[in-house]
């Protein structure tokens, strides 16, 4: 083990390493903290750069590709470890690794060195967070079975939007044999088809959970195959006029490519679109494209920060979009109040009409992985548990 001291000439050589894949806005966030901290020492701006390329003085973040420490198993804790010319700063989940750098801005600002490795947990620092964001809910996914109290798993139910498709239905996921399940501290949703139906799934916190500004992570490898239609998506309840419910795409995907997902946006419709060309919605498709690796090779993050006037949406660690929602008056009725959570693969789409027939896709890229879903908010935003609104809800 190394020793790292917080001198103006030592630190200035640093430079902050994320992973190009897979990484949390929130920490972002918090790195962005520890530039502005190192800049008050060295008086220079430290450089941040994705995993793929070495530097000899490092500061390693996260689940950055290199060798030397270990990402902690214990989903709480978080080490922060000097090896040769690296510092490493690792966490669990993405929460404590916020933890985890927010303790290495404080041991900056003491000019204390760092001589061993110090670890630390996320449950005890999360009392100095202040006005930061919290972990107010999260599903991991371990254990062999999905947790009913956070989801209805919807069964045998007719997908929205989805015709029948090559003579077949389409349909919820099926229990026997399973195409939702857990395995191996993953949530699987599998395209599956019989002679009569296809068969996609759904998740949803309709009964179990709303919640109302925050910012919501979903780590996920994306299917890749024609007809593979997934999202983590939020739905709020209907208009005042019985319009369409409010609707936000965190993480949509049509899997033909695999290539790009979408952070959508829907209002209902406002009196004056009713009085235009059928009462078109308020829309707004915001879309992220992959590399050359598409997103169905590698898990990636993808997030949606959410507060009473703006929605920022993210992909691995980095906002895309930022949308306004002041200005319309459908979005700020529709988008200030609480919404709850779907989770679903459909297959088919009525517009498109059409599933692979790819026997490979089929058989290895027909899934929808997730690692975890987490909501962090701010002590002043709002969670509803297993709280009845009287909302009816589509299916």
């Amino acid at each position: 083990m190394s020793k790292f001291t917080f001198s103006k000439t030592n630190l200035s050589k640093y430079c902050i390493v994320y992973p190009k894949y897979n990484m949390s806005y929130l920490v972002t966030l918090e790195l962005n903290k520890l530039i502005k901290a190192a800049k008050k020492i060295t008086g220079k701006d430290m450089k941040m750069y994705p995993d793929n390329k070495e530097h000899i003085y490092e500061i390693v973040v996260d689940n950055s590709c290199r060798d030397g420490v270990e990402t902690p198993k214990d989903y709480d804790t978080y080490v922060i470890a000097p090896v040769g010319n690296k510092i490493f700063i690792k966490g669990g989940r993405p929460y404590s690794t916020v933890a985890g750098v927010k303790r290495f801005i404080k041991l900056l600002k003491k000019g204390q060195p760092i001589t061993d490795t110090v670890t630390g947990s996320y449950e005890k620092d999360k009392k100095g967070f202040g006005n930061d964001f919290r972990l107010t809910w999260n599903d991991d996914f371990d254990g062999k079975y999905i947790d009913e109290t956070k989801w209805e798993i919807y069964y045998e139910k007719k997908l929205c939007y989805c015709e029948g498709l090559n003579g077949k239905q389409t349909k919820r996921c099926r229990i026997d044999p399973p195409n939702t399940y857990q395995k191996d501290g993953n949530l699987y949703i599998c395209a599956t088809e019989t002679e009569d139906s296809y068969y996609g799934g759904m998740l949803c916190t309709h009964g179990s959970m709303r919640y109302q500004y925050g910012f919501i992570e979903i780590s996920t490898v994306h299917p890749k195959g024609a007809g593979f239609w997934t999202a983590l998506w939020l739905n709020g309840n209907k208009g005042k006029n019985g319009d369409w419910y409010a609707e936000i795409d965190v993480d949509e995907c049509y899997g033909k490519g695999g290539d790009y997902a979408l952070g959508n946006t829907f209002a209902w419709p406002t009196k004056k679109c009713k009085e235009e060309k059928d009462g078109k919605l308020v829309h707004h498709c915001n879309r992220k494209n992959a590399d050359e690796r598409g997103f169905w090779q590698d898990f990636h993050t993808f997030g949606f920060l959410w507060n009473e006037k703006r929605m920022v949406f993210t992909c691995d660690g980095l906002p895309y979009k930022t949308q306004n929602i002041t200005k319309d008056p459908a979005e700020v009725e529709a988008f200030n109040m609480p919404f709850f959570l779907r989770l679903s693969m459909a297959l088919g789409y009525s517009s498109r009409k059409e599933i692979t027939e790819d026997p490979d896709e089929w058989a290895n890229t027909n899934k929808l992985i997730v690692d975890y879903i987490n909501i962090y908010q701010k002590p002043d935003q709002k969670i509803f548990l297993n709280e009845i609104f009287g909302w009816d809800v589509y299916e």
